[in-house]
């Protein structure tokens, strides 16, 4: 008699699997909750730098009260909240556990070879990096917030949401895009300096991140959230300190 195909046997084509497992939103969501609990403990021995679009550290500094074993302890009991969360949703949501494993290397190709991109370009058309006078740690603190609070900021509620309102205004796909590319990628730039952010203007900066927020974009829309927040991570994690 011939024997049924094992429960496991979705599992054939991997690759398939792996994208679809990697780009859908609520496996992303708990594949970067690390990436969020490593930079609000990671900012607990920095010297009090922290990324600008972090709303979610404050407040947990208040709540808790500015007790540091309060705050680790909510940070631990988000990361137990994400496990938890790993049985109950359905499998198709359900982060594998090669996943995780796959995004970083996925990101970090990404990140290599995208970021030397980006640099090469601008130092072919004149424009020469700045110094960062930062520690080592300080950076790497604010490299794992970029990844983890810019793109969820800049990439999936912004250029999410313009991509929402072009279609409810019925814009054609093609300026949506255009509209939800450029502008997404305009803020996240400008909010580095100031008024809003802490950084003096450098056209080279400015251009630098105009041209990276288009591609995290791409990654956005075409790998999802997750490896989109690792790339960046890892790519502020090449440019500030290796």
């Amino acid at each position: 008699m011939r024997q049924e195909q094992p429960e496991n046997g979705e599992a054939a084509s991997p690759p398939s699997g792996y994208l679809a497992n990697s780009r859908n939103l609520v496996s992303s969501i708990i594949l970067v909750t690390p990436l969020f609990v490593l930079y609000q403990i990671g900012i607990l021995v920095t010297d009090g730098w922290r990324n600008g679009v972090d709303f979610l550290t404050p407040q947990l500094s208040r709540l808790t009260g500015g007790n540091t074993l309060i705050y680790l302890g909510v940070n631990l009991a988000i990361v137990a909240v994400m496990l938890a969360a790993t049985r109950l949703v359905a499998d198709r949501e359900r982060p594998q556990q090669s996943t995780w494993l796959f995004v970083l290397l996925e990101s970090t190709l990404y990140a290599t070879f995208l970021g030397q991109l980006i640099a090469r370009l601008l130092v072919k058309v004149g424009l020469r990096p700045p110094g960062f006078s930062m520690s080592p740690l300080d950076n790497l603190v604010l490299s794992l917030g970029a990844g983890a609070y810019e793109e969820l900021v800049f990439r999936l509620l912004l250029f999410s949401g313009l991509l929402w309102l072009g279609k409810k205004l019925a814009l054609s796909r093609a300026l949506t895009l255009v509209l939800a590319f450029g502008l997404s990628s305009l803020l996240f730039s400008i909010f580095h300096y100031r008024p809003i952010g802490t950084e003096s203007w450098e056209l080279w900066s400015f251009s630098f991140r105009f041209l990276a927020g288009l591609l995290f974009a791409t990654l956005y829309l075409l790998r999802g959230f997750a490896v989109a927040a690792y790339t960046h991570a890892i790519y502020d994690i090449h440019i500030l300190v290796l």
